[in-house]
């Protein structure tokens, strides 16, 4: 039993290494938010939901609920989407806020397919900020609060 509570502990640990590895106060937010649209690019949202901020993640976690929240229509063309590019970012004055509008083409198949099966783009406005109330490894940080698709 004491191995079994070492393994835990040890996976433990592997698990807060490889999140302070995506992210850490050298990571811009640009490098943020492409780090984001990868993982979703590769279906891979828990990766996704690990660059959420503490207030995303209280709003919308546990992971798995986020999960189908970013399966759901609004955020479906961002999981296996075709390509993206960041077109438009901004830093508040602040310095610790910062947004950008990203834009998305779908996969095919997506419901943004035109009859002709050209893919039409999608536009999402990624807003961060820096972590800045956490005594842990997310101390300034650039973390994901939102991810707002542009009517």
């Amino acid at each position: 039993m004491k191995i079994f509570y070492i393994f835990l502990g040890f996976i433990a640990y592997i698990h807060t290494i490889d999140s302070f590895s995506l992210i850490n106060p050298n990571t811009s937010p640009e490098s943020v938010v492409l780090q984001q649209l990868h993982a979703l690019q590769q279906d891979d949202i828990y990766t996704v939901f690990k660059f959420a901020s503490p207030s995303n993640k209280e709003a919308t976690g546990p992971w798995q609920r986020f999960s189908k929240m970013a399966r759901s229509p609004p955020y479906a063309p961002l999981i296996k989407h075709k390509r993206a590019e960041l077109m438009l970012t901004r830093r508040k004055p602040n310095g610790i806020e910062w947004m950008c509008l990203v834009r998305v083409w779908p996969s095919k198949g997506s419901e943004k397919e035109k009859e002709d099966g050209n893919l039409m783009p999608v536009h999402y406005w990624w807003t961060l900020s820096k972590v800045w109330n956490d005594d842990g490894i997310f101390k300034d940080c650039w973390m994901v609060d939102g991810v707002i698709p542009d009517r």
